[in-house]
């Protein structure tokens, strides 16, 4: 059985992961609207690989209507990395 490809498994997580972490990282966004944009980025890199010609950056840039949303979802730790919290047990 061959290897997935990294677009299978960006797709299977955009489907299947919770991913409760990230969704709490960054105010205003839900798991539905992070899923999304997985499988934009999963669809990007399929046509990025489909594609002959060598890739432009802006084939990776986001469009200007999701610039003007990404506002409504800015991180709330505006792109920093956040401390891990110490957990005891």
């Amino acid at each position: 059985m061959p290897a997935p490809s990294i677009v299978d498994i960006l797709r299977h997580i955009a489907r299947e992961e919770p991913l409760p972490s990230t969704v709490r990282a960054f105010r205003g966004l839900t798991r539905e609207h992070l899923g999304q944009l997985i499988e934009e980025a999963a669809g990007r890199l399929e046509a990025l690989a489909a594609s002959p010609a060598e890739p432009r950056p802006e084939a990776l840039a986001p469009d200007a209507a999701e610039d003007a949303s990404s506002e409504e979802h800015a991180p709330a730790s505006e792109g920093r990395p956040r401390k891990a919290s110490k957990r005891t047990r």
